[in-house]
This record gives C-alpha cells, structure tokens and sequence, in this order.
C-alpha cells in the first residue's frame, strides 16, 4: 500500500527515508504486481514535467529527496540537474 500524504506528513523528516527507502521510486512503478504503485504521485510528477521548458539547461531541485524527480528531468532531456536535501539519508538513496 502506498503510503498516504498523512502518513508522509506524520513521518519525521529526519528518518521517513530510514523507514520507507526509496518510496518515490517504489510508487512510480506501475508494475502490475507493485502494491504501492501511486498514481496521484506519477500524475504530480507529470504535471511537474508538463510545465519545464524544452530545452532545459540548468535545474535545482531543492527538496530533492531520493532523487526521482531529477531523474525524470535528465530523462526529458535537462542538461544537468542539481539536488539539494536537508534529509541525507534521502540523498543517499538518490
């Protein structure tokens, strides 16, 4: 099951990533057999995308977390992409 906006919202910042991994990833997959494949995640993510200019150069992803969504920009052919997280066991998993 995925893991709800009040969940992430009651998790702590400093240890969300310890507990759950690499979540964006796991949620963005829509492998048949994935449980907690969220939709409404994916769908944020392609909006995000929707509004970056083509072509890009340069992004900063502050607040990058485990890095799905830089991974996504360089993938709709950003240049280079930047991440910058409080949260460094998050970074870590990028």
């Amino acid at each position: 099951m995925p893991i709800s906006l009040e969940q992430d919202l009651r998790m702590s910042e400093l240890n969300k990533y310890e507990r759950a991994g690499a979540y964006h990833w796991q949620q963005a997959d829509a492998c048949w057999r994935n449980h907690q494949f969220n939709p409404l995640l994916v769908a944020r993510y392609k909006t995000l995308l929707h509004f970056m200019s083509s072509p890009v150069g340069y992004v900063l992803d502050v607040g990058c977390g485990d890095g799905y969504l830089i991974h996504l920009m360089l993938a709709a052919g950003a240049t280079r992409v930047f991440g910058v997280d409080k949260n460094w066991a998050g970074v870590s998993l990028a």
